[in-house]
């Protein structure tokens, strides 16, 4: 799993990279596999550390944020208590959150896509995990019937979030893929 992971971020940077003429990653780790999630940022940064595209944060902190103009993004992996990490947002990022006037704040954790409204002046979004159909998911009952999608949002620097839209992934694709090859 470490070695597909690292190559499609491999990959999906080196896309970017050929796109933008800077490529900034952060990282915000989950609760399942902390640790391994830093040896595949720390991976990365060492394939790309004679890249002057590429830029990693040496900040390896729970909550992150970025700028992009009149823009912040804060990032958690939402397994925290909800309410104090939306209210820790403006004491915690002062100058991120002082200086911006569209401020959003990304969870994940619960496996379900939720839009809450604005709190704080923060525009709260929790993001669907893409879940295996395994029997720990199935016995937790998380994603039972419906189809793994990635939401892709576009921000605008002086207006923030500009446009929203998924990427499905056929969960038979491969199967379909298969049986095509072989003509059948």
């Amino acid at each position: 799993m470490f070695t597909m992971g690292l190559d499609v971020y491999t990959r999906g940077i080196l896309l970017l990279r050929e796109f933008f003429n800077d490529v900034d990653v952060k990282i915000v780790a989950g609760n399942h596999s902390r640790a391994m999630e830093f040896m595949m940022y720390m991976a990365l940064k060492c394939y790309f550390k004679d890249d002057d595209k590429v830029h990693f944060s040496e900040d390896y902190k729970d909550t992150q944020s970025y700028v992009f103009g009149d823009t912040s993004l804060f990032f958690n992996h939402g397994d925290a208590n909800q309410k104090r990490l939306i209210g820790s947002i403006p004491a915690e990022f002062y100058k991120e959150y002082g200086s911006t006037k569209n401020r959003y704040l990304f969870l994940g954790h619960l496996h379900k896509l939720e839009q809450i409204n604005s709190e704080n002046g923060i525009t709260v979004h929790r993001v669907p995990a893409i879940c295996e159909d395994d029997l720990w998911h199935y016995q937790n009952r998380f994603g039972l019937g419906n189809t793994p999608s990635h939401e892709i949002m576009v921000f605008d620097k002086h207006n923030g979030m500009i446009s929203s839209n998924f990427v499905y992934f056929d969960r038979n694709i491969e199967e379909r893929d298969d049986k095509n090859a072989k003509g059948i």
